[in-house]
């Protein structure tokens, strides 16, 4: 009784199939998203360098935004708050980078 009917596919071995012709047509990433992407890191690199060279004072949204053109206050609050996710292990309670109200943000050290 556990034979297989003639005509009738295994449902697991056609999902299956079916995940491979649909995968054939996809390319890697493209090239400009990994530009934005290793931007973003080097951003973030260059955020963390601008911390260590001034722990535990507060630095400015602007001071941070520097001579970015593109970079507004916002993005800098977008970009902290990518940096907290690898840095603290709960971002939404930092202890490392923390927010200065009307002045900007800190690095503590231990």
């Amino acid at each position: 009784m556990a034979q297989r009917q003639a005509g009738k596919a295994n449902p697991r071995a056609a999902s299956a199939r079916d995940r491979n012709k649909r995968s054939k047509g996809r390319t890697a990433a493209p090239e400009s998203s990994l530009k934005e992407r290793l931007s973003a890191l080097e951003r973030e690199r260059d955020l963390l360098r601008m911390f260590a060279q001034r722990p535990g004072m507060p630095i400015a949204r602007h001071e941070l935004a520097g001579d970015d053109s593109t970079g507004s206050e916002r993005a800098i609050d977008v970009q902290i708050n990518r940096l907290r996710r690898k840095i603290e292990s709960d971002p939404a309670n930092p202890v490392y980078l923390q927010t200065v109200r009307g002045k900007g943000y800190i690095l503590h050290t231990d």
